[in-house]
């Protein structure tokens, strides 16, 4: 296992309406199985605020600025 993160930046949004949004989380999710879990490390395209999620959601809130984006 490896312990290098690799950190996707996120893609601003022009117009969007997503139906389900997924919230970002400031530490990885505690899981008990981590190879059953998908983790995604982000950083926000507004502020540049690295972030956490194990959402399968397209489109997260950041957890520094609000500002909605897709990852």
């Amino acid at each position: 296992m490896s312990n290098e993160i690799m950190v996707k930046i996120g893609t601003r949004l022009s117009e969007a309406d997503p139906k389900e949004v997924g919230w970002s989380q400031a530490q990885p999710p505690k899981v008990e199985v981590q190879a059953q879990a998908y983790t995604y490390a982000g950083a926000c395209p507004y502020c540049g605020c690295v972030s956490w999620s194990s959402s399968m959601l397209d489109f997260l809130i950041c957890k520094c600025c609000g500002q909605m984006y897709r990852k």
